[in-house]
């Protein structure tokens, strides 16, 4: 199935640990929703990328655990 994964990054380039999937491909809509849902990550590099959960199986059974997969 696919989803789009959105990471955000600090504004020096570090990781901020926070990664979330949103159902679909459309990487517009998922930032969108991830700035609503995440203001505190406003001034933060965010970052769209596509995620098969299919071929990510593992990490994708990690992150239905953890609750970020919307």
């Amino acid at each position: 199935m696919q989803y789009t994964r959105i990471t955000s990054y600090y504004q020096d380039g570090r990781f901020t640990s926070c990664e979330h999937l949103y159902h679909g491909s459309d990487q517009q809509e998922a930032l969108e929703w991830f700035r609503r849902e995440y203001p505190a990550h406003n001034n933060c590099i965010v970052v769209a990328e596509p995620y098969d959960s299919e071929k990510n199986k593992e990490h994708f059974a990690v992150c239905i655990r953890c609750g970020c997969v919307h």
